[in-house]
């Protein structure tokens, strides 16, 4: 089980959630992410945005996303996020 002190061996790891529930094939997506040894960040497909500081809020209770101070690392998981998504082949492991 990963926690906020397990170090990964890749700079970041993709997550991603499709609803289950749905009837519709294929199942529409609840949400992509990325997690870095630092930091969680999740776009819904609501629009909403997520961004935690897993060293400082390691139970994801305070939503950093949109706070000006944190608009840097926000945008760097964002773009990082776009390029794991629709990464494929040997250049992705």
């Amino acid at each position: 089980m990963l926690n906020s002190s397990t170090p990964l061996d890749r700079p970041d790891v993709l997550v991603e959630a499709t609803n289950t529930t749905a009837t519709t094939d294929p199942l529409p997506w609840l949400y992509h992410g990325i997690v870095t040894d630092h930091w969680k960040y999740i776009e819904r497909e609501t629009g909403k945005k997520e961004l935690y500081d897993l060293d400082a809020d390691p139970n994801e209770l305070v939503n950093l996303a949109g706070k000006a101070d944190y608009a840097t690392d926000q945008a760097r998981l964002a773009d990082s996020l776009r390029q794991e998504k629709w990464c494929s082949g040997a250049a992705c492991q």
